[in-house]
């Protein structure tokens, strides 16, 4: 049996990645990109926006008084790859457990 996303793996995708490519990842496992923009307006931007705060406030981002703005701008990048790379992560973790129940 094929895992469906849910709600909780759209909001946890939020701010990372685009609805085109959650569905160029996940495939037939989403919903189509216009379905998934429904599923965060209806969770409202402000809860949206709350959720993916505390998401990167879980990290300490290194302090960058110094730095010129090349330099925060590529911190600032690898950062995000990294939450990216962890909300991925944590959906395929979900997806392969329920999978695997079924196999």
């Amino acid at each position: 049996m094929i895992y469906k996303l849910r709600d909780e793996d759209y909001l946890d995708l939020y701010g990372f990645v685009s609805p085109e490519e959650t569905k160029e990842i996940f495939g037939e496992r989403c919903y189509h990109p216009r379905s998934i923009r429904r599923v965060w307006t209806k969770y409202g931007r402000s809860r949206l926006r709350t959720r993916l705060d505390k998401s990167l406030e879980s990290e300490e981002m290194p302090v960058a008084l110094n730095l010129s703005f090349e330099e925060k701008r590529r911190l600032l990048k690898e950062g995000l790859a990294s939450k990216k790379l962890d909300a991925l992560n944590l959906v395929w973790s979900r997806v392969k457990e329920f999978e695997s129940r079924w196999d």
